[in-house]
């Protein structure tokens, strides 16, 4: 066959041994092409892993940083603030919080004397003073703010350290800030060897306060003490006179007399329970809060006003509490 009759027949020309071209391929090209389309083809997958990761997170909560991953501080700084919340409010949610009874009543605590006013003092055989009132009953008094902070009470100071207070300031300070029950703390001196705890109470004998003095002389009592020499109405040794912190007090008061500073039995039993003394103080602040209706069993408070013991007053209650 001619060539004339194969092209007429296949409509080509007839291609003839070794005159066929070879076409030459470009290896490296094809490669890079290749991982170019693998590059580009990893970062859209990513992206949509992105926009897909962006869209979820506006929907869901916040969670919070495990303690090992507490060392990576997010770039976004609320998104730090958010975490941060969100943990401390787990660790609030999972600690145990102990049950604490409020109750609902407010108690002066006085512990007698202070700064320039030592109370009575003992000294030694060169005249040095090695005991001061101030002190003993600074110590209880902070020792019963303690006891009764820590059953749910609330508690004011006329002193917390070693000042000296006016006895007007003293009952001012009650008064206005309308504390229901008051207690003043102090020791008792006299030459002779006498010793033993008393409370000194209006000489009105007004019930409220005698109720609260007979609560603490009966769980000092209790506790243990030397001798028990009961409730003074007035001034010790002269019923027709009042102490200042009962004259002017508008609420039930007590002026307690821990012993005899100058009874070496009295003092070893307050150095000895002085903490004991002080629970045994509070629970009766607390049980007299009770017995008065002041707070119901559970701590509520079942009076709307202060407690006001009115047998005792000689005024009408802006005088005293304007003092």
């Amino acid at each position: 066959m001619t060539d004339e009759e194969f092209e007429r027949l296949y409509g080509r020309p007839p291609v003839k041994p070794g005159t066929h071209k070879k076409v030459k391929i470009y290896w490296g090209r094809v490669i890079i092409a290749v991982i170019v389309f693998i590059l580009v083809l990893c970062g859209i997958i990513q992206l949509i892993k992105a926009i897909a990761r962006g869209i979820s997170g506006k929907d869901s909560t916040p969670s919070v940083v495990s303690a090992a991953d507490s060392n990576v501080v997010p770039d976004d700084p609320d998104s730090q603030l958010i975490t941060e919340s969100a943990a401390e409010s787990t660790a609030d949610s999972t600690a145990v919080q102990p049950e604490q009874k409020v109750w609902q009543f407010k108690v002066c605590i006085d512990p007698g004397h202070g700064g320039i006013d030592d109370g009575a003092c003992i000294t030694d055989d060169q005249g040095n003073v090695i005991r001061r009132e101030k002190d003993d009953t600074l110590r209880l008094g902070l020792a019963v703010r303690d006891y009764l902070k820590s059953q749910g009470v609330q508690v004011i100071m006329t002193r917390e350290t070693d000042e000296f207070i006016e006895l007007s300031d003293i009952c001012k300070f009650t008064n206005n800030n309308q504390a229901d029950l008051f207690v003043s703390l102090h020791r008792d001196s006299v030459a002779s060897d006498v010793s033993g705890f008393e409370a000194c109470v209006h000489s009105k004998r007004p019930d409220m306060d005698t109720t609260l003095a007979m609560n603490i002389l009966a769980n000092l009592k209790a506790v243990g003490i030397s001798n028990d020499r009961g409730i003074v109405y007035g001034y010790t040794n002269d019923p027709t006179q009042n102490y200042h912190v009962n004259a002017d007090t508008v609420c039930p008061s007590v002026l307690m007399e821990m012993g005899f500073i100058t009874s070496k039995t009295d003092n070893d039993l307050i150095d000895q329970h002085n903490t004991d003394y002080a629970k045994a103080i509070g629970d009766a602040i607390i049980q007299t809060a009770k017995d008065l209706n002041v707070v119901d069993a559970n701590g509520t408070r079942i009076l709307s006003e202060q407690l006001i013991s009115r047998s005792k007053l000689y005024y009408g209650l802006d005088y005293y509490y304007n003092l």
